[in-house]
């Protein structure tokens, strides 16, 4: 028992220092364009970084602190040719849906949401064993490593503005 309690110590340093490290990558985003909000508090926890845009452009991120070898199976995504110990993508999506639905209603607006599981610890290889930047998306979330973080998001502003979600995400998040 007392090793299981170690672990999960261990796990949860490891992942409170991979927070720190991707909100230290997004600080770098220029403040008049991009306004970041760490550690936010939503139906299903919280999610780790949400990231908006001045376009109305929402990222959601998910950080894990992780070492080693993450991939895609086709199926599920696999830490060193093992299934992860939660379905993070499955956890994404949850707030996805709470989060539009918080957009909606503060602002009438239907909005996409970008979303990136982001390992700044772990090494990101595709199908064919190659290491990558960033998997193709599974089932629409980014999986990055977080050196190609601040390139992906500035890399995605979509082309329809919705500029209520940036007069407001004060209101909603701040």
């Amino acid at each position: 028992m007392a090793k299981e309690n170690r672990r999960k110590e261990e796990r949860q340093r490891r992942g409170k220092a991979a927070e720190r490290e991707v909100a230290r990558t997004l600080a770098e985003l220029p403040r008049n364009e991009y306004a970041v909000f760490n550690n936010v508090r939503a139906l299903y926890g919280d999610i780790d970084h949400l990231v908006i845009h001045r376009s109305g452009a929402v990222y959601l991120l998910e950080t894990k602190g992780h070492h080693g070898k993450v991939t895609w199976d086709g199926k599920q995504l696999l830490l060193n040719g093992h299934a992860f110990e939660k379905d993070f993508i499955a956890q994404i999506h949850r707030n996805i849906t709470w989060l539009r639905q918080i957009i909606k209603e503060h602002t009438g607006v239907d909005t996409w949401i970008f979303s990136c599981l982001v390992f700044p610890n772990a090494l990101i290889y595709s199908s064919k064993n190659k290491r990558v930047l960033r998997l193709k998306p599974v089932k629409w979330v980014n999986v990055v490593c977080g050196g190609f973080l601040k390139r992906l998001i500035e890399l995605y502003v979509p082309a329809t503005a919705k500029p209520a979600i940036w007069e407001k995400k004060e209101t909603m998040f701040g």
